[in-house]
């Protein structure tokens, strides 16, 4: 839910935000920046379906393809963090 996020980026410092690219295009446009605004100095790993972005998603760059393991997110999110 885009207003449970923003509300908890008001109370918490996020480090990485994992964010799928289809749920953002359908529930939450705006939310990533808005969660910048909030945290300037968010990272945030885009996760998308079977490979597919679609070209209105320029913006995202997704680090990460389901299917796809725990252990795969895991380094996702790592090497996400020491990219910062």
């Amino acid at each position: 839910n885009p207003l449970e996020a923003l509300e908890l980026g008001r109370r918490v410092r996020i480090d990485v935000l994992v964010a799928d690219v289809d749920t953002l295009e359908q529930d939450g446009p705006g939310l990533v920046q808005q969660l910048r605004t909030l945290q300037p100095s968010l990272v945030v790993l885009y996760l998308a379906h079977h490979g597919r972005v679609n070209g209105a998603d320029a913006d995202y760059d997704p680090a990460l393809y389901a299917p796809f393991s725990l252990d795969d997110l895991q380094e996702a999110v790592a090497a996400t963090l020491a990219g910062r």
